[in-house]
């Protein structure tokens, strides 16, 4: 009982981040979709350096 109303305070003394930023949401999944683009590029490149070695 006791954690529960602990658990309780602390929600209203200090409120999840989510609730406070709602922009967080947007900000990771445009963090996600520039990793993702990085990781395609790096997968790319590495492809195109195999290919040279193989005509060398």
């Amino acid at each position: 009982m006791t954690i529960l109303i602990h658990f309780d305070w602390v929600r209203q003394v200090k409120p999840n981040r989510w609730e406070v930023n709602p922009q967080i949401h947007d900000l990771w999944a445009k963090r996600a979709i520039a990793e993702k683009n990085r990781r395609a590029d790096i997968k790319k490149t590495i492809k195109e350096l195999a290919e040279l070695r193989k005509h060398d």
